[in-house]
């Protein structure tokens, strides 16, 4: 996600979330919180995030993106002083393919001034202090198991019987797994000659 308060590349404030791994229903969960500093008025104020298909071996992929606008909701700051907007949804398009909605991202803003965030500090993503809101950590998507989605090492989609076939898939992977930890662990000196 970036921040232009300006509208010129060279002010942004650029930040990342953790990654989702594995996700295969296209709801990847962050609960992440970001941090700017806003100072109002602004020429062109907007939020610009873009949402990547994490690839372990080759680059990552951009999968959609949204600008956001901030200047309505800037000068509405400006009337009420602070400011919360729950759950808004924003379209992701891709470049490649305009006019096309590619998914949506669902995004919580809250808006306080500086004295305010200065008396009472909340922390980025989920660091401490947790709160107003406190974010849970999402257990979806951050295991070793969710990261081998897709890989060849996928063990979910595995149904392991005890037919014929399905002892011999078991036997060639304990095999694999031996050979590995043999060559690694136990005679390590094997693969210099």
């Amino acid at each position: 996600m970036k921040y232009d308060p300006e509208g010129w590349l060279s002010d942004e404030i650029m930040k990342e979330t953790d990654t989702h791994l594995g996700c295969d229903n296209g709801n990847a969960i962050f609960n992440w919180r970001m941090k700017f500093p806003i100072k109002i008025p602004c020429t062109f104020p907007r939020l610009y995030i873009t949402v990547y298909d994490f690839n372990a071996i080759s680059s990552d992929e951009a999968i959609g993106e949204c600008y956001i606008s901030m200047k309505r909701i800037f000068k509405k700051l400006l009337q009420e002083g602070k400011m919360t907007i729950h759950r808004q949804r924003f379209p992701l398009t891709q470049p490649k393919d305009p006019g096309e909605t590619k998914g949506e991202i669902v995004v919580s803003f809250y808006l306080v001034p500086k004295f305010e965030a200065e008396a009472n500090p909340v922390g980025e993503s989920w660091d401490e202090p947790n709160r107003d809101p406190k974010l849970e950590k999402p257990k979806v998507g951050r295991g070793i198991l969710d990261f081998l989605k897709g890989s060849f090492l996928d063990f979910s989609s595995w149904k392991f019987n005890f037919s014929l076939f399905g002892a011999l898939k078991t036997m060639m992977i304990i095999a694999l797994v031996l050979i590995v930890f043999m060559i690694l662990f136990v005679s390590p000196g094997i693969l210099t000659g």
